[in-house]
């Protein structure tokens, strides 16, 4: 049959000829300015004009990704052939004008000023609707696209392909024209769901057609198989040589084993102590976007912690508090309303990339704090992941913390600050705390790397590990999730779903795991699979009710803390308040405060399980209050400053508690049994007789003066609260 004369792929032919055309021009150009040496306003002239090709290249390739069969007036034969060949042919046109504009860059002696014309004109490409990618277009070449966040950002009403992605049970042949012939374990894309059962889908070559919709299931993305191009890297540590598995088109893309060592040798012979994570790097064994936390190394400074963030602050004049104020009506502390005031949930992470052989992972956890896309704005907070050892790249957080569980794995959180950045927003960064030894023996698997220890015991041997092995933190990909739109409105409450970036919060560009972005294909299904293999999290934001404000408008300012600490927090700045304002004789008296629970409680948030204990102990504690008693202000902070100094402050100053190392399970676990001991001591002595209860305070006392337990050397700034050093470190200018 022979092709109409406006059909749309004759014309996507046709346009492609005249682009040819006139990059042989521009080419030809270029070769003659460059043999010429002439550098001048031809030579700017000419690289203009590559921008405007390549930027024209660009609409061509979208529209060429756009064309579909059925929107053909006439069959055309080999339509899908002829399609890729065009794409590969703009393709084509696209790396020479690439290759003509960094020649012309080496051959100008004002290579800024052309590096400039070319990322403008490449923002002013991005941001231009008509080169705006539909649904029905695939990924452009890396250097014409740049994600932004509102890209990521998940949207319920306008991009539902993952969830119409099915399997297909049985296989189907076609029966009538508008069936289509499917196969068992074939992936397809259902378009229409009708009422009678027959649902229209497409599959992996484009195809369209009716097939019976119990022939189909929902697709599950954690059960397909890795594409077969992906490469496989092995490290054979017995004879030091490296080996590669790649396809073809990853041969002219990854170093040579030769190389690789290369670097190494010279990365270890540097004078400078070199990192574990740029020698991971070296071999191959991490994904080239992972970086070395930026919000780790943040979170090491005493101005990010939470301990810095819930202290007072200073006005400018430092004569005066600037966050904590009186209300003389009330008799209490002012509630501050700020800009921001909400909450965020994390709900899971999936797809995440294996750091790969020959590490160990010790924890894996989300590092969140409040960014404006140049500098951190308040602490760092913390929240561990779980996983299955059946499905490692899926990680979940859990959404109630009740009990003694660890409010490490609380994915909930509420965020404050009163800043005004039209950029605010959340910096969410997957980070994994790992060892890496090189005594260790790695034996590769299809399944993953199995560590061998010989006829040690298993566990001493990983105890004695983690104390001689190197340590590092990682970053899997961060993500920014700003909390304003460009006209100053407020994000709404809804689920994201936002797509991973690599390397560092500040680069840009640069992919989790670039042998994802390889996989595209010319099939849209195939690119549809490919994206569901993208790192992604998921998070909620939304509002808090009336009440909850009252309570969370007494929280400091610019603040992360998870949602199971709040309640704490508010009755330690009322206490503040109260002995800073109401109980001194002068506003600007600064003598140090006789009070262990002010000077303790602080130190005290810088320790998850000593705050779990807390919790515990105040949960029970408030199921013996009467109803009165929970409105009284004055009763509640005693009693919490009761409990705190039986539990926390006890805690704190003993010498019996390992002391608490990041991502040390051992120390950890021990740590959680003094404690838990500790727990179970505190409610045997509050005994029932003859229906009274016995205070708990003589046990106390009995602990803290019993000769089996071991507290750190006596110390009068454990008693005292001073103003003068311990105030807020402000970290925002």
């Amino acid at each position: 049959m022979s092709e109409s004369v406006d059909s749309r792929l004759r014309l996507a032919q046709a346009d492609g000829d005249k682009l040819k055309v006139e990059v042989d021009a521009v080419e030809k150009t270029a070769k003659q300015l460059i043999e010429s040496k002439h550098d001048g306003d031809e030579l700017q002239g000419c690289y203009q004009k590559c921008i405007e090709l390549k930027l024209r290249s660009s609409e061509l390739l979208v529209e060429a990704h756009g064309l579909l069969q059925q929107n053909e007036k006439t069959r055309i034969q080999n339509f899908q052939m002829r399609k890729n060949e065009e794409i590969q042919r703009i393709q084509k046109l696209q790396s020479i004008l690439n290759r003509l504009m960094d020649d012309l860059e080496k051959a100008s002696s004002n290579v800024e000023h052309l590096r400039s014309m070319r990322q403008s004109d490449g923002k002013s490409a991005t941001e231009s609707p008509q080169n705006t990618p539909t649904k029905q277009q695939h990924t452009l070449d890396e250097n014409d696209y740049e994600y932004s966040e509102e890209d990521d950002e998940y949207n319920d009403e306008d991009d539902d392909e993952e969830e119409s992605l099915y399997e297909v049970m049985n296989s189907f042949h076609a029966q009538e024209d508008d069936d289509l012939s499917v196969k068992a374990g074939d992936v397809v894309c259902v378009i229409h769901k009708q009422e009678d059962g027959w649902w229209k889908v497409r599959d992996e070559g484009d195809n369209i057609g009716i097939v019976p919709s119990n022939f189909l299931q929902p697709y599950e993305e954690e059960l397909e198989e890795e594409l077969e191009d992906e490469a496989e890297t092995t490290l054979n540590e017995d004879t030091g040589e490296l080996t590669a598995q790649v396809t073809s088109e990853q041969v002219t893309e990854r170093k040579s084993g030769k190389e690789l060592w290369k670097g190494i040798r010279e990365a270890v012979n540097e004078p400078v102590k070199t990192d574990v994570t740029d020698v991971l790097a070296a071999l191959g064994a991490i994904p080239a976007g992972f970086r070395p936390s930026t919000l780790g190394r943040f979170s090491e400074k005493a101005e990010y912690t939470l301990r810095n963030a819930v202290l007072p602050s200073f006005t400018d004049s430092n004569t005066g508090l600037s966050d904590l104020q009186w209300d003389p009506t009330l008799n209490q502390v002012r509630a501050i309303p700020t800009r921001v005031l909400r909450s965020c949930r994390l709900w899971s992470c999936k797809m995440i990339p294996l750091p790969g052989s020959g590490v160990e992972v010790l924890s894996r956890h989300v590092r969140l704090a409040l960014f404006n896309g140049t500098k951190v704005l308040s602490n760092v907070h913390t929240v561990r992941a779980t996983w299955a050892e059946n499905s490692p790249k899926l990680w979940t957080f859990s959404p109630r913390v009740p009990g003694v569980l660890s409010s490490l794995i609380d994915g909930a959180c509420t965020v404050r600050s009163d800043l005004t950045h039209n950029n605010l927003g959340i910096l969410f960064e997957l980070c994994v705390t790992y060892i890496r030894s090189p005594a260790r023996k790695i034996v590769h698997y299809s399944d993953g790397p199995d560590v061998k220890y010989g006829d040690s015991d298993e566990e001493a041997a990983r105890a004695e590990l983690c104390k001689t092995a190197e340590r590092a933190e990682l970053s899997c990909g961060w993500v920014f999730l700003k909390l304003y739109d460009e006209q100053g409105i407020a994000v709404p409450n809804k689920t994201y779903e936002l797509k991973l970036h690599g390397g560092t919060p500040f680069e840009s560009g640069v992919a989790v795991d670039p042998t994802i972005a390889r996989r595209a294909s010319s099939s849209r299904l195939r690119n549809l699979l490919t994206a569901n293999k993208q790192p992604k999290i998921i998070i909620k934001l939304g509002t808090l009710d009336n009440a909850a404000k009252k309570l969370l408008n007494l929280l400091p300012m610019n603040v992360v803390l998870p949602s199971s600490y709040c309640g704490a927090v508010a009755i330690y700045r009322r206490i503040l308040a109260d002995a800073l304002i109401r109980d001194r004789l002068s506003p600007r008296d600064a003598d140090p405060i006789s009070c262990p629970f002010l000077s303790t409680f602080p130190d005290a948030l810088l320790l998850p399980d000593v705050m779990d204990a807390v919790r515990n102990a105040w949960a029970d504690k408030t199921k013996t209050f009467r109803r009165g008693d929970k409105r009284d202000k004055e009763t509640l902070k005693m009693n919490f400053k009761k409990v705190f100094l039986e539990t926390g402050y006890v805690l704190v100053r003993s010498m019996s508690l390992p002391p608490y190392q990041w991502a040390h399970l051992q120390t950890e676990q021990g740590r959680w049994q003094k404690i838990y001991q500790h727990i179970q001591l505190a409610k045997s002595a509050t005994s029932t007789a003859s229906g009274v209860k016995t205070d708990s305070t003589n046990a106390v006392l009995k602990s803290l003066l019993s000769s089996n337990v071991d507290h750190m050397p006596f110390d009068m700034n454990e008693l005292s609260f001073n103003l003068v050093k311990d105030h807020k470190v402000s970290i925002v200018e």
